[in-house]
């Protein structure tokens, strides 16, 4: 009796590099330098992750203020006046979703 040959699985090939993930990863890194370089405890908030709120660590009305001014900046970046909310800062990655929704990208690496 012949048995035929096992069949082997084709190794897994890994995804094509997504730019637009890349992007956003790059995005998402430069708005943390900013928001830690603003934020009152930046070991907290650096533990704490791209989610947490940052009224939570310290991020009052005026913070969030000056935070705004260094973004853009730093990233050469505009806010859309109608993203000027809490809601818009309530995170670094809500800040991140914001300027990703509005087709910003970083000029240039955050100063460190």
């Amino acid at each position: 009796m012949h048995t035929p040959p096992e069949h082997q699985p084709e190794p897994a090939r890994s995804p094509a590099p997504d730019p637009t993930a890349a992007a956003t990863g790059e995005l998402l890194a430069a708005v943390t330098e900013v928001v830690l370089r603003n934020a009152p405890d930046r070991a907290s908030l650096m533990s704490a992750g791209a989610d947490a709120p940052l009224p939570e660590h310290g991020f009052d009305s005026l913070r969030v203020v000056r935070l705004l001014v260094d973004l853009e900046e730093t990233l050469g970046v505009t806010f859309p006046s109608d993203a000027v909310t809490a809601e818009t800062f309530r995170s670094v990655r809500a800040i991140t979703d914001v300027l990703k929704a509005s087709g910003a990208a970083p000029a240039a690496p955050p100063a460190g």
